[in-house]
C-alpha cells in the first residue's frame, strides 16, 4: 500500500510510504508548519511511528526544529527518515555546515536522540563545483542497532539509502506469493484411513469433540495432501496502461478500506489502532444485536417467557426424522465452490472431495443433532467483516453493514432442518399469501404489481387510494427470541424443530475481522441470525400474524411494509388508515417491534386534484408525512402513477454505472465485441428494466429516453459514428430494443402469473395458493368479462363494449394475429364528449394495431 503526501503548488517534490498490506499499521495526520511529511504507525507490541520527510531548502531554519517536535513528541518508538537538506561534518564530512545542520546537530545532542547514516554521501550533484553530501539520514528514540547502507542504483542525484530496524513486533506477515495446489486424491485416501464410518456418539459433549475432531482430520489431510508453490512472476495478460488505472483504483480502495480512513469514531473520538477499532465495531454490533427498548408490554413479555420455560420443562421430545448420507450428499454437491469459509476455514471444495466414510460420519453427527435437539457452539460462531453503508458518514461504526461468515459444515445442517421446517410451514400454510419475500417463485414484481392494481383499479372505478409504507427498524437484527418460540409453539411445530431453533439461536458468538486482527468475542441475545440460511423463514415465521383488516390490503416483502386502503374521498382513506395503525400499533408492542416513523410516509393516488388538506397520519404520537412520491421495492410510484420520477433516477443511475465501466466500454478499449457485449447485458440493462413490468405503461416519450441511453452505449460499443441508424445498432449487437425488452420481460411474467408452471406439478408449492388468490386474474370484477376476440361478436357490439368507463379483459394468448399477443391487462376508458381515450396499463403499453381489410380474423 502506499501512502502519499503531494505537493500541491507546482508538480513533483512531496513524500510517500510504501507499505505492505498484511502489516498491521494505520495512516496518521501530523501536521506541521513547513515539514513535509507522511507518517505511519505500525500495531503490534510495541507501536512503532514511521515518518517519511523533506525539509524544503527555502524553508527558515527557526522552524524545522519545532516541526521536529511535532514529530517525535510522547512517541516511545519513532524513526523520522528523508531529506533534511542539513549538512553538518559530524555526519557529512565532505560539505561545509548549515544553518539547518547545526541546529539539528544541537537538537540531537540535548535530547538524546539516534541519528542514523551512511558513511558514504547520500546525494552526488551533477553540477562541476558541488560536493557529495549526507543529506538523507534518519532520527530515531526508543530504537537502537539500526543498520544503514547507500547504494548506487538510480540515475537521480540521490542515492537509495536502505535502513534496516531490528524490532519483535508481531506483524502476521503471508506468503501473499504462494499457491497451494491440493491433490484430492491423497485427500481422500488419508480421509479413508482416519475417519471412522459410524462413530459412537451419545451427548453434546461428545457432538462437539467429534466435530472438532473431523475438523482437525480435513485441515491435517489437506496439509498432508498439498504442495506449495512459490509464483515468482506474475502472468498478466492486460495492457500496461490498464494496469496503470486499476493499480490507482485499487490504491485508492485499499487504503481506504485497510486504514478507514476517516477513521471509525465513538464516544471518545476517533479510532486509529485495528484492534481498537475491531472492538469499537464488536461493541457497536453487541448493542444492535439486542431487542428493541421499546415499545413493548412488560405484562405480555412475562406470560410469553413464562409458556416459553413450561414448554421446554413440560413437553415430552418427539423423535425427528433423521437425515440420510443421500441427502448430505445432495447438500453439499450443491455448494457453491468459491464461497468464503467460516471460523473453521474448511472450504466447500474440500467437502466436495469427501470420501463416503466421512459422508457417513458427518450425517451420524448430525442425525444425534437431530435426536438431542443441539445445534454445536462450533457453528455458531460467525466472523464479520463490514462494508460501509452507500452515502452514509464512514465515521461513525453504525454506518457499516456486517456479512457474516458462518461454518459451511453449520449451514448443511441448517439446510437439513430448513427442509422440516419448510414441511410445516407448507402443509399448515402458515405464512401469509400477502407476505411474498424469501418465498419461491415470487420477487418484488409480483408485490408490485399487487400494489399497483390495487392502485389503477381505484382511477378506473373513480375511487381515491392511500398507501402508508413502514419502515421496519432493524427487523432481522432484533427478533424476539422468546417471541419467535412462543409463536412456533402455538402453532403446534414439532418439538423436535422448536428444541433445536431454541438451541440454535442461543448462545451465539461472533467476531469482526479487519485485515488480520480479530475483536474480541461478542454475543448475539436477540435478532435471526445474519448470514444464515434459517433467519428468512424464521423472521416469516415471527411474523405471519401480522394484522389485517376488511379495509386495507397489506403488501410484505420481508421487513418492507406497504398498507393500502381505497374509498370514495380521501378523507375516508385517511381514516382507515389511522384505524389500521391504532391496530398495528398494539400488535408492535406485544411483538417488540419498532417502526422507524423517520423513515416512513403515506401517499394518496388520485387522479385529478383533491382541495382537502389531510391531517398526518399518526403512529405512537409520531407523525407520518403525506408525500407526492414513495419508493418501495426500488421503484418510485408517484401520486398519478405516470412513473415519471422513476425513469429520471433510472436515467441517472444508468449514466454513473455508465460513466463508472467507461474505461472498459470507451472507443478506445482493447476489449472484445463479445465482451463488451456481455458488460452491457449484465451491469447496464437490468438497470433500466428493473420492474419493467410495472412501469412499462409509462408514456412512451420517457421510455424513448430509455431508448436514447441504450443507443449511445451500443454506438460505444461497437464504435459506430452517429450517423448510422438505430436498426443497425441493434443488429450488429444482437440486442433488442428497450421496447422489445420490455415486451419480452412483461410477457413472461404474466404469462407465469396466470399459469404457474409448477401450479399443476407441485401441489405442496406455496406459490400455488398465492397466485390463485390474487394473480389469476389480478383484478377480477363483479361483471362478466367479455371477449372481445369472438367469432360472433360483431363490430357494432364491439364498440359498444369499449365504450365502458371501466371495461378489463385480457388479450388471449390464442389471438390469430401475433401482434396481438399480450398477456397482460390493460383498461381503456373513453368519454361521449369526444375527450381523448385515457388507457392505463398493467405492464408493457400495447401498440395501436390496425387489422388488415382482407383478414377477417384479424378484424
Amino acid at each position: 500500500m502506499t501512502y502519499r503526501n503531494d505537493r500541491l503548488s507546482h508538480r513533483g517534490g512531496g513524500t510517500a510510504i510504501i507499505i505492505k498490506r498484511t502489516i498491521a499499521h494505520h495512516s496518521i495526520d501530523i501536521h506541521t508548519t513547513c515539514l513535509e511529511n507522511t507518517s505511519i504507525v505500525i500495531e503490534g507490541s510495541q507501536k512503532i511511528t514511521i515518518c517519511c520527510i523533506y525539509w524544503p531548502p527555502r524553508s527558515p531554519p527557526q522552524a524545522l526544529i519545532p516541526d521536529l517536535l511535532k514529530l517525535l513528541r510522547n512517541r516511545t518508538k519513532c524513526f523520522i527518515v528523508g531529506d533534511f537538506n542539513a549538512r553538518h561534518i559530524m555526519w557529512s564530512p565532505h560539505s561545509k555546515n548549515n544553518k539547518c545542520g547545526t541546529l539539528l546537530k544541537k537538537f540531537i545532542r540535548n535530547c538524546g536522540f539516534l541519528l542514523s547514516y551512511s558513511s558514504q554521501p547520500s546525494t552526488v550533484p551533477t553540477r562541476a563545483n558541488a560536493r557529495p553530501a549526507t543529506i538523507d539520514f534518519g532520527i530515531s528514540c526508543g530504537l537502537d542497532d539500526i543498520l544503514v547502507e547507500t547504494h548506487s542504483e538510480l540515475s537521480s542525484d540521490h542515492n537509495p539509502v536502505q535502513f534496516i530496524i531490528p524490532t519483535t513486533n508481531n506483524n502476521r506477515l503471508y506468503a501473499q506469493n504462494c499457491t497451494t495446489f491440493t491433490n484430492w486424491n491423497l485427500f481422500q485416501e488419508i480421509l479413508h484411513s482416519t475417519i471412522p464410518g459410524n462413530p459412537n456418539i451419545s451427548n453434546a459433549n461428545e457432538i462437539d469433540e467429534k466435530i472438532a475432531q473431523f475438523t482437525y482430520n480435513i485441515h491435517s489431510a489437506i496439509n498432508q495432501s498439498s504442495k506449495v508453490k512459490v509464483i515468482k512472476h506474475n502472468i498478466t495478460f492486460i495492457p500496461r496502461s490498464l494496469r496503470t488505472k486499476i493499480a490507482e483504483k485499487n490504491r485508492l480502495r485499499k487504503q481506504w478500506q485497510a486504514t478507514r480512513f476517516p477513521p471509525p469514531s465513538n464516544k471518545k473520538g476517533l479510532v486509529y489502532d485495528t484492534l481498537d477499532k475491531a472492538n469499537l465495531f464488536a461493541e457497536t454490533l453487541e448493542e444492535t444485536f439486542t431487542e428493541n427498548p421499546e415499545p413493548y408490554d412488560d405484562d405480555h413479555i412475562e406470560d410469553v417467557e413464562r409458556q416459553v420455560r413450561r414448554f421446554f420443562r413440560t413437553t415430552s421430545f418427539q423423535p425427528p426424522p433423521l437425515t440420510s448420507p443421500g441427502e448430505v450428499c445432495e447438500i453439499i454437491l450443491d455448494l457453491e465452490n468459491k464461497k468464503s469459509p467460516g471460523a473453521d476455514q474448511i472450504k466447500n471444495v474440500a467437502l466436495k472431495s469427501l470420501p463416503i466414510n466421512a459422508i457417513t460420519y458427518l450425517t451420524k453427527i448430525f442425525n444425534r443433532c437431530l435426536v438431542n435437539g443441539y445445534f454445536p457452539p462450533a457453528w455458531k460462531h460467525a466472523i464479520i467483516t463490514l462494508l460501509p453503508k452507500p452515502g452514509k458518514d464512514a465515521k461513525f461504526a453504525t454506518n457499516y453493514r456486517p456479512i457474516s461468515l458462518l461454518s459451511t459444515i453449520g449451514k448443511i445442517f441448517e439446510k437439513i432442518i430448513l427442509k422440516r421446517l419448510k414441511e410445516h410451514t407448507d402443509n399448515h400454510n402458515l405464512i401469509p399469501d400477502f407476505q411474498h419475500g424469501f418465498r419461491s417463485e415470487t420477487s418484488t414484481n409480483h408485490q408490485l404489481l399487487r400494489l399497483t392494481n390495487r392502485v389503477i383499479n381505484g382511477f378506473n372505478s373513480g375511487d381515491t387510494t392511500g398507501g402508508a409504507f413502514l419502515d421496519v427498524e432493524k427487523a432481522f437484527d432484533r427478533v424476539w427470541h422468546d417471541g419467535l418460540l412462543y409463536k412456533m409453539i402455538k402453532l403446534n411445530f414439532p418439538s423436535y424443530i422448536i428444541h433445536l431453533v431454541n438451541s440454535y439461536l442461543s448462545d451465539r458468538t461472533f467476531q469482526v475481522k479487519i485485515l488480520a486482527t480479530l475483536s474480541r468475542i461478542g454475543t448475539v441475545s436477540a435478532g435471526s441470525p445474519q448470514g444464515s440460511i434459517l433467519s428468512p423463514l424464521l423472521y416469516n415465521i415471527y411474523t405471519h400474524d401480522f394484522p389485517t383488516t376488511p379495509t386495507v390490503d397489506v403488501c410484505l416483502f420481508a421487513d418492507d411494509a406497504a398498507i393500502i386502503a381505497q374509498a370514495c374521498n380521501p378523507d375516508m382513506v385517511r381514516r382507515y388508515l389511522q384505524q389500521y395503525l391504532k391496530k398495528l400499533q398494539s400488535w408492535l408492542r406485544k411483538w417488540r417491534i419498532k417502526i422507524n416513523v423517520g423513515k416512513s410516509q403515506a401517499i394518496i393516488f388520485k387522479k385529478g386534484q383533491y382541495r382537502n388538506r389531510l391531517r398526518e397520519l399518526k403512529l405512537f404520537r409520531n407523525s407520518i408525512p403525506w408525500v407526492r412520491q414513495v419508493e418501495y421495492l426500488g421503484v418510485t410510484l408517484d401520486s398519478k402513477l405516470t412513473f415519471n420520477s422513476h425513469l429520471r433516477k433510472i436515467t441517472c443511475k444508468f449514466k454513473r454505472t455508465l460513466y463508472t465501466l467507461l474505461p472498459l466500454l470507451n472507443r478506445s478499449s482493447i476489449l472484445s465485441l463479445k465482451s463488451k457485449r456481455l458488460i452491457y447485458l449484465h451491469y447496464l440493462q437490468p438497470t433500466l428494466t428493473y420492474a419493467c413490468q410495472i412501469w412499462g405503461c409509462a408514456a412512451q416519450h420517457n421510455l424513448n429516453k430509455l431508448q436514447i441511453l441504450q443507443n449511445r452505449t451500443l454506438r460505444l460499443i461497437l464504435n459506430y459514428p452517429r450517423f448510422i441508424a438505430r436498426r443497425y445498432l441493434h443488429r450488429d449487437s444482437n440486442i433488442d430494443p428497450i421496447n422489445e425488452r420490455i415486451r419480452s420481460l412483461s410477457r413472461t411474467f404474466y404469462d407465469n402469473v396466470n399459469h404457474p408452471p409448477s401450479f399443476a406439478e407441485n401441489r405442496n408449492s406455496t406459490l400455488s395458493p398465492l397466485i390463485r388468490n390474487q394473480f389469476s386474474p389480478p383484478l377480477q370484477r363483479k361483471r362478466e368479462v367479455p371477449n372481445l376476440f369472438s367469432s360472433n361478436v360483431t363490430e357494432n357490439e364491439m364498440t359498444s363494449r369499449t365504450a365502458d368507463l371501466s371495461l378489463w379483459f385480457l388479450l388471449p394468448s390464442t389471438t390469430p394475429d401475433a401482434r396481438f399477443r399480450q398477456c397482460f391487462l390493460f383498461s381503456l376508458s373513453s368519454h361521449s364528449d369526444g375527450e381523448k381515450t385515457h388507457r392505463w396499463c398493467v405492464g408493457a403499453p400495447c401498440k395501436e394495431y390496425v387489422p388488415r381489410a382482407d383478414d377477417e380474423d384479424s378484424r
